[in-house]
């Protein structure tokens, strides 16, 4: 019985730690399918050199993959590895390297600065989250503008819950070509810059 009510509070411990509710650690938990890359470059790269230049002190190994989910993005913490899973929404040939990067040092950064109870709450992106991040992704605002020029319509931020959640017809996204960053940035207003850098959470 002890041992029981002791696993018990080490998967609520697990459900903080992710900043999701027990229900999404549930379901998190169960097998699931990850996507072959369709990028012009290795995600799996990608997370070395980002990891290397910025969170060298993270030891513990760390993998990345493309899935189908209900979030834009997100980390999971297991004994063995922790594990980065991004939409496959943004399993595209023209999803530039520069966003999943930026994707990949928000949720290293997780690791680094883990949930904090505020009034009673706990917080998935207190606000040294959000200090380091800027020191570390100067070009955040530019990444969100493209992420929310493109993506606009099957895209719901859930601020209750620090989330950015995928509607169910992202699907007719991915027949789209993707524009640059460079193209993202000229045609968005200074409005809308300010709301996808309101918008963001991963």
């Amino acid at each position: 019985m002890k041992k029981s009510r002791q696993h018990s509070g080490d998967k609520k411990i697990l459900c903080l730690l992710n900043g999701i509710r027990k229900k999404d650690c549930i379901a998190l938990a169960k097998d699931f399918v990850s996507e072959i890359p369709w990028t012009r470059y290795c995600i799996h790269s990608l997370l070395d050199e980002t990891r290397k230049q910025y969170f060298p002190a993270i030891e513990k190994p760390v993998t990345i993959c493309f899935v189908k989910q209900e979030t834009l993005a997100n980390i999971i913490y297991t004994p063995s590895e922790d594990q980065i899973r991004i939409h496959a929404l943004m399993n595209h040939k023209d999803t530039p390297s520069e966003v999943i990067a930026f994707i990949i040092k928000h949720e290293l950064l997780h690791i680094r600065i883990r949930p904090i109870e505020i009034k009673e709450k706990m917080i998935s992106h207190p606000p040294e989250f959000w200090e380091a991040e800027k020191q570390i992704a100067p070009e955040r605002e530019l990444i969100w503008s493209w992420v929310w020029v493109l993506f606009y319509g099957c895209l719901k931020r859930n601020k209750e819950e620090e989330k950015i959640l995928v509607k169910k017809n992202w699907k007719k996204y991915m027949m789209f070509e993707r524009i640059s960053l460079a193209r993202a940035i000229e045609i968005i207003t200074p409005m809308e810059k300010n709301k996808a850098e309101a918008m963001r959470y991963f």
